[in-house]
């Protein structure tokens, strides 16, 4: 909850922009919005060097003035960037990422190799280790970085590499037994790649030291932008102002990432900007933006939430047909009304089933066979079927549930499945039936998720393939 101000009457907001999120007025300053504008000049400066960069951000300095009024005094964009140069990175380079991110480093040099530490004992970080074979050393792609970081050339020579540390270093460099360290320490407010950023403590010390200034401890609205990717701005040119619309719609959607960090960090209100105008898609001085308040996306998903829990909580003997088509009928109800709210449903069902938990399920049902419970072909769907903006949800009856009990590969399907095993006659009979063009696949019979098809496909069995096998 935020700090409760003076007065609003008492101040003077003529050059101030107004703009409603969620439920709540904000006062956005001239300051805060330069501080807007920085960060987009500040990504499309990196955005020159590796084509494309990962989600770089800036936190707005707030103030609280009564329960429906908030105002925006700055906005501190990233500004102190150390660039990798690299559109994609290896796990060494993320690692090495993640040390530089820490701004305080210890790099030792010897015959057998060079190994990077943080000395920063408040962010415990994995150190690199590059190795020496004959002399030469493995840079696995990380020369460049870590050349840029010492501001030297370096040599693929390990012996060649400590003589130059050793003058270039020579009032800094420490000497112990057969090791050459240095100790770096550094002032980046971000360590980025082309698809990945890390956000260092200077940054929100910056952040914290600026909020002091302007006596405010409130720091409860970021923005941050999404990519237009160079392909698709491009294939935009074709398409009309309506379909670039709904084109930047998509682009604007929240990630399960972003509604995570943002909710971790208690921020109750953030904005999505994506370069150009639907009227407009090539101009990078003009931004699309959406803003949200996490309040009202918890409210609005609220319904989610309770389908999912209830789903995950259901144990075999109450999963029934009855109950089952309930929880459908909630999820149908709450995805179509999430989907007219604009929000991308997958992402939500990844942030109340958590993104690891999400992709296990995911990966886990993409063969088709491992769909074997009622519970489970509805987990398919929220999991494998959601992946386009705004899908719905099927309608899913107690009829289909006990037909897909009936069906289900405990029974007829799992006993074609045998028969199928074996080399016999029985399986040629059987596979000629199914190659009928009129035959729906078993390979997705566990996935169907319409009542008709699989009617239709139990009374092909049925008729055709039970009667063989009996």
């Amino acid at each position: 909850m935020l700090e409760q101000h003076q007065n609003f009457d008492s101040y003077d907001l003529s050059h101030y922009e107004k703009k409603k999120i969620g439920d709540k007025i904000f006062y956005l300053s001239e300051k805060a919005m330069q501080g807007l504008k920085a960060l987009d000049k500040n990504i499309l400066a990196q955005m020159e060097i590796t084509g494309q960069v990962g989600e770089i951000f800036g936190f707005g300095i707030t103030k609280n003035i009564n329960n429906d009024t908030i105002l925006v005094e700055d906005f501190l964009p990233h500004e102190h960037f150390f660039n990798i140069h690299a559109s994609w990175i290896n796990k060494e380079q993320k690692k090495l990422m993640d040390l530089i991110a820490t701004n305080s480093l210890e790099i030792i040099f010897n015959e057998q190799g060079i190994t990077i530490n943080s000395t920063d004992d408040t962010e415990p970080t994995e150190s690199l280790n590059i190795g020496i074979k004959n002399g030469e050393i493995n840079w696995q792609m990380c020369k460049d970085t870590i050349g840029t970081l010492l501001n030297i050339a370096l040599p693929d020579n390990i012996s060649e590499l400590i003589e130059l540390i050793k003058t270039k270093y020579s009032d800094q460099a420490e000497f112990k037994n057969q090791d050459t360290l240095i100790s770096l320490e550094t002032d980046f407010d971000v360590v980025t790649s082309g698809a990945t950023n890390i956000t260092t403590s200077k940054y929100f010390e910056r952040l914290k030291q600026r909020a002091n200034e302007v006596d405010l401890q409130d720091f409860n609205f970021t923005s941050h932008h999404h990519p237009l990717p160079g392909l698709l701005r491009w294939s935009m040119n074709d398409k009309n102002v309506k379909e670039r619309g709904d084109i930047y719609k998509n682009l604007l959607c929240f990630s399960c990432d972003d509604l995570k960090a943002i909710h971790d960090r208690d921020i109750d209100f953030f904005q999505i900007r994506v370069f150009g105008t639907p009227e407009n898609h090539q101009k990078n001085d003009e931004v699309t933006t959406r803003d949200y308040s996490v309040a009202e996306i918890l409210n609005d998903s609220r319904g989610l939430q309770e389908a999912l829990r209830k789903l995950q909580n259901l144990s075999p003997e109450h999963a029934t047909p009855d109950i089952l088509e309930n929880i459908s009928t909630q999820l149908n109800s709450v995805i179509n009304y999430l989907n007219q709210k604009g929000y991308y449903v997958r992402e939500l069902i990844k942030f109340y089933l958590e993104e690891d938990a999400f992709d296990q399920i995911r990966k886990k049902f993409r063969d088709h066979k491992n769909v074997n419970s009622n519970v489970d072909i509805v987990m398919y769907y929220l999991t494998n079927e959601m992946d386009n903006h705004f899908c719905d949800f099927p309608i899913l009856t107690k009829q289909f549930f006990e037909l897909r009990e009936e069906l289900g590969p405990y029974n007829l399907l799992q006993s074609i499945d045998e028969v199928l095993k074996q080399q016999s006659d029985l399986k040629k009979r059987i596979t000629s039936l199914m190659q009928d063009d009129n035959f729906i696949d078993l390979n997705i019979a566990t996935v169907i998720t319409d009542y008709e098809k699989l009617k239709e496909l139990s009374d092909k069995i049925r008729a055709s393939i039970i009667p063989i096998i009996k």
